[in-house]
């Protein structure tokens, strides 16, 4: 299963990794992005993700205009 972790925070990310990985499932591939234009960029990539966490309150995209611009495609 891929996760795809979306947040500006860096902090946010590092704890979520741990928790998805340590305490749900170890065989978990994360891929973690710092920004909706970041996430967007790796799904044109490789749209192969099972679940997205994403934070709706980042800098330049928010989590809206990004969700909006995945569902689109």
């Amino acid at each position: 299963m891929k996760v795809m972790i979306i947040d500006d925070s860096k902090t946010i990310i590092k704890v979520l990794n741990s928790l998805l990985t340590n305490k749900i499932d170890k065989t978990l591939k994360i891929i973690e992005c710092n920004s909706g234009e970041q996430a967007l960029n790796k799904l044109k990539k490789n749209f192969d993700v099972d679940l997205i966490l994403l934070d709706v309150v980042m800098h330049g995209m928010d989590g809206y205009e990004t969700c909006n611009h995945i569902k689109s495609h």
